[in-house]
């Protein structure tokens, strides 16, 4: 067989412009789908950095609550002891009534009464303990009960067990013919002293 060149079909110039054309437009179209890929590879990196970013930013958040809520816990047990120092220790501003009232309801507990109630500040140069000067101020309650022993007992014990910062210094307990108790007590209570600024 034979093959005839004449019946090939040659393209005409405007074929080969329209040729020449559509791969010029096919050149521009894989450079700039190349370009466009190119840019969009560099902004999911971008992207990926800044979910990076964002997900730090959000353990440090996570982390930094952590601590606000344990600096909260650790706030509210501070405040509680403190409440609980100042119900024990309170300031010197306490009236000598509402000490005097806790020790008519600790007496009662046991159906005695608190007779001949005596108050006095002790000065700084009467306190025992140098420690204690500048530092708590001490104030004398003297009165006396009347029950059978038991109930004397338990009121002592009662005061020991206060929350209330005082101290039983002095007792002097006498039985009666009748089987009944007189006990004298004197006690100090101690308040926390305004500090005094120079």
């Amino acid at each position: 067989m034979k093959f005839n060149s004449e019946k090939l079909i040659r393209p005409s110039a405007k074929q080969d412009q329209m040729i020449v054309g559509l791969l010029v437009i096919l050149i521009l179209l894989i450079f700039i789908g190349w370009k466009f890929n190119l840019s969009m590879i560099q902004d999911s990196k971008q992207i990926r950095n800044d979910i990076r970013e964002q997900e730090q930013i959000i353990q440090m958040e996570h982390k930094n609550l952590e601590f606000l809520e344990r600096l909260s816990s650790q706030q509210k047990k501070l405040s509680a002891d403190i409440k609980r120092v100042q119900s024990a220790l309170p300031h010197q501003d306490e009236k000598a009534e509402e000490m005097i009232a806790m020790l008519e309801d600790i007496a009662l507990q046991d159906g005695m009464i608190i007779e001949g109630i005596g108050i006095r500040v002790i000065p700084e140069s009467q306190l025992n303990h140098d420690g204690l000067v500048g530092v708590v101020n001490v104030v004398e309650y003297s009165f006396s009960v009347e029950s059978y022993l038991p109930n004397v007992l338990n009121f002592i014990n009662a005061i020991r067990a206060s929350y209330r910062l005082m101290d039983i210094t002095a007792m002097e307990i006498e039985k009666r013919q009748d089987g009944i108790y007189r006990a004298g007590f004197i006690v100090h209570a101690y308040h926390l002293a305004t500090p005094q600024y120079d």
